[in-house]
């Protein structure tokens, strides 16, 4: 029997009232209540109010749980900690709650279940837990480390659960499909899945996480998040997966099956073997991200930011940018059932030390609406993207300024048969490799171009092939009603039967050149060019040449040193000119340099007329002659004074 004021804990919670509250002598604080009659038993409407969870900790002793939260208990916790818990054939090795439980300002740690819930277990689905502020730390368990929410409710805010372990769901493992979590401005961090979801484990049921952040937690998959069956619903609003690591599949979530809805997210610096940021697994996986950007993340094989092996994905407004993988920097999608859907956004500033810079769509389903391909890398082909066997539609998107550093392919890059891309609308423009295809490489497959703006793509080498694009004879181009205009030479290389390039704007009123009858840019003998635009659509820029100037002729004295100027060459297009001076005509000089703008050499003795020409390339392989003299004449006039002869 507890007397008043005098008594043990488990006597106060025994003897209290329903409702009433149980408070602490201030002499204990900095001290350890250590159980030793087994766990405390809490069956009615109680709160126990600690002096804070720094000054009093009630301990399991490593023998027995702490607190045991019964169906009929409805129950308030504050300011003190549950440690040393431990349930060696059972759950919940801090706290089991089947009843209400609010925990305010609570620290959970060192707590160990063999089961599940080494922290706290939420049992039945009319069980809630609250929990305000405070921390889940240091506890291992089963499944659910920190917190295991079978099929009642936990609502965390602004609560810290840090550091624990457990083969699945490291910090928390939400369990059956009536389980509902809810972290708002929470962190999630450090935690450790031995197998899958470091921080977070969705075997079925819903969690919500709020402006919280998942960080630096690790596992086999699904570093920060692992949702298992297709129950399974996952909603995050704001916050960062952040650092989170795998050794296997998706660094900062692996949606295996079910629903992952991500909405103003930073997905940043997760890495794994196969998708560092995300990863979708089977079928029936549907992942839907608004804003937010998937950034920095590696993967040492394929999808640097995200990887969907199945299942549908769908990117709006999302931006992924400077990702990194062997192939698919920014993307990678797999099987023939992967959809994805990406409207908005920037794909940008991604590498692969293999192909598809951005996006390597091995052999799903894609489209890309009003979004920028812009700036990325593949050290093979396809800097901006790869098809293998797969489709993409493109409607109204950009592909600037991609490149491959020894294949080719800047832009697009198709490798098989089956491989389709339509594009309508937008731009590829500024893409360079040093072979060929400095937009588009077509090995084979299909790509049908109409109404897009070809534009300034390049082959870097003198002898590269296809400025804009370049295509073997088994595969099928269509370019139709589009501007193909400041592409290297030649800029449409097309082999094997004629294939159709109609109806387009090639720079000038008279059509393409090479091949073709005008000054346009350049075809090769298999481009139908017919029905050629013979003035610019709106949007359409004219052909930019360049323009030699050799500088003005020039009359000089033999012996003295005399300069060519070749600086007034025009470059419209603005990425570098290249010189090339001979002598053609006259007594033989020596230049300085051949390939300057303004070499020199020293007028010869004789009289003489020099003529000099003078050859530019631009940067697109195309050039411009002009020539100049220099007059070398005897200008030498000698005064002769009288003689005089005197006696």
């Amino acid at each position: 029997t507890c007397v008043v004021n005098n008594c043990t804990l488990r006597e106060a919670i025994i003897d209290a009232a329903n409702g009433e509250t149980i408070a602490f002598d201030p002499a204990l604080q900095g001290q350890t209540i250590t159980l030793t009659g087994g766990e405390l038993l809490i069956t009615k409407t109680l709160t126990i109010s600690g002096p804070g969870a720094s000054l009093l900790a009630v301990s399991g002793n490593g023998t027995g749980r702490v607190f045991n939260i019964a169906a009929s208990g409805v129950v308030t916790i504050t300011n003190l900690t549950v440690q040393d818990g431990r349930v060696n054939s059972g759950n919940g090795g801090g706290i089991l709650d089947a009843g209400q439980l609010l925990l305010v300002s609570v620290t959970l740690t060192n707590n160990v279940a063999t089961g599940s819930g080494g922290g706290i277990f939420v049992w039945f689905s009319s069980s809630q837990l609250r929990a305000q502020g405070g921390l889940v730390r240091g506890n291992s368990a089963g499944s659910g480390g920190g917190l295991f929410v079978e099929s009642g409710t936990a609502i965390l805010t602004s609560t810290q659960v840090i550091s624990n372990s457990a083969n699945y769901g490291g910090g928390i493992r939400v369990n059956q499909p009536v389980g509902v979590l809810t972290l708002t401005n929470g962190l999630v961090e450090r935690n450790t899945g031995v197998i899958n979801g470091g921080g977070l484990f969705v075997q079925q049921g819903t969690a919500t996480l709020n402006s919280t952040d998942v960080l630096s937690n690790s596992a086999t998959n699904g570093g920060g998040v692992f949702a298992n069956q297709g129950t399974a619903t996952l909603n995050v609003s704001g916050g960062t997966i952040g650092r989170n690591t795998v050794s296997n599949q998706g660094g900062g979530l692996h949606l295996f099956n079910g629903t992952a809805t991500l909405t103003g997210t930073n997905v940043l610096s997760n890495s794994a073997h196969d998708g560092g940021g995300l990863y979708l697994n089977q079928g029936t996986a549907r992942l839907n991200v608004t804003g937010g950007t998937i950034g920095s993340n590696t993967a040492t094989n394929s999808g640097g930011g995200l990887y969907v092996n199945q299942g549908e994905g769908t990117l709006s407004n999302t931006n992924v940018l400077s990702n990194s993988a062997t192939n698919g920097g920014g993307v990678w999608t797999n099987q023939g059932t992967a959809t994805l859907n990406v409207s908005g956004g920037t794909i940008g500033s991604n590498t692969a030390t293999g192909s598809g810079g951005g996006v390597y769509n091995f052999q799903g389903a894609m489209s890309l609406t009003s979004t920028t391909l812009e700036r990325n890398t593949a050290n093979a082909s396809g800097g901006g993207m790869f098809l293998k066997y797969g489709s993409t539609v493109l409607t109204n998107t950009q592909i600037l300024s991609n490149n491959t550093k020894i294949g080719s392919g800047g832009g697009l890059f198709l490798q098989n048969s089956s491989a389709v891309i339509t594009m309508t609308g937008g731009q590829m423009s500024g893409n360079t490799v040093p072979y060929d295809g400095g937009g588009l490489y077509l090995n084979s497959g299909r790509a049908v171009f109409t109404g897009t703006h070809l534009l300034n793509n390049r082959t870097m080498r003198d002898w590269g092939r296809g400025g804009a694009i370049f295509a073997w004879g088994a595969s099928s181009p269509q370019i139709t009603n589009s501007c193909i205009v400041n592409n290297s030479d030649i800029s449409v290389e097309l082999y094997g039967s004629t294939k159709p390039a109609t109806g387009n704007w090639w720079g000038a009123a008279d059509g393409p050149a090479g091949a073709g009858p005008g000054s346009g840019d350049s075809v090769s003998g298999s481009v139908d060019y017919s029905g050629f635009k013979t003035t610019p659509p709106a949007g359409c820029p004219n052909r930019l040449l360049p323009t030699a100037d050799a500088g003005v002729p020039q009359s000089a004295n033999p012996g003295i040193t005399i300069t060519l100027n070749g600086s007034a060459s025009n470059d419209p297009v603005g990425d570098g000119l290249t010189y090339g001076w001979r002598q053609t005509g006259g007594v033989t000089v020596t230049l300085s340099s051949a390939t300057t703008v303004s070499p020199t050499f020293t007028a010869p003795i004789t009289p003489t007329v020099l003529s000099f020409t003078l050859t530019i390339t631009d940067g697109l392989h195309r050039a411009d002659t002009a020539t100049t003299t220099v007059t070398i004449a005897n200008n030498t006039y000698y005064v002769y004074l009288p003689l005089i002869i005197a006696d």
